[in-house]
C-alpha cells in the first residue's frame, strides 16, 4: 500500500464531525520525517499529526533506536513546519517518570523483567515483588 491508497482510505472514514484522522509519527533519533511528502498526500482537512517519542523499550534498545528527546529544537522546527502546512498537530509526551518507573508500555515491564537490560534513562526505580508477580 502507498501513500495515496492510504490517503484515500483514510479520507473514507472522516465524517465531516471535525474528528480528523490522525497520521501518528512515533519519532526516533534521526528519522527523516518530509513535510512536503506528507502534505502532497494527506489533506490537512481529513487529517492530522500526533507525533510521539519512541518509548524506551526492549525492541528499541535491541534495533538501536533511540527516542527523539521533545526538547529537542528539530521537533519544534518539524512542528511549525506542519502547521505552516495546514495542519493541527498533537504533541503526544508521556510523563518522563514513567520511563524511569517502566509503566509506560505494557511489553516494556515485561520485557525488561525477562532480560533485564540496562537503560540510562529506563527502569531507575527499584523493583518491588509481591506474591502476584514472581
Amino acid at each position: 500500500m502507498n501513500f495515496q491508497e492510504i490517503a484515500q482510505y483514510g479520507e473514507k472514514f472522516y465524517s465531516g464531525n471535525n474528528r480528523k484522522i490522525t497520521l501518528n509519527f512515533a519519532l526516533f533519533k534521526d528519522a527523516e520525517v518530509d513535510v512536503n511528502i506528507i502534505r502532497e498526500y494527506f489533506n490537512p482537512e481529513f487529517f492530522l499529526i500526533k507525533l510521539t517519542p519512541v518509548n524506551p523499550t526492549a525492541a528499541s534498545k535491541n534495533n538501536n533506536i533511540v527516542s527523539e528527546v521533545f526538547s529537542n529544537s528539530n521537533v519544534h522546527k518539524l512542528v511549525k513546519q506542519l502547521e505552516a502546512s495546514g495542519f493541527d498537530v498533537i504533541l503526544s509526551i508521556g510523563e518522563m517518570e514513567e520511563n524511569k518507573i517502566g509503566s509506560n508500555c505494557g511489553q516494556y515491564i515485561t520485557n525488561f523483567l525477562k532480560t533485564r537490560q540496562k537503560y540510562d534513562d529506563a527502569y531507575t526505580y527499584p523493583l518491588i515483588f509481591t506474591n502476584e508477580n514472581m
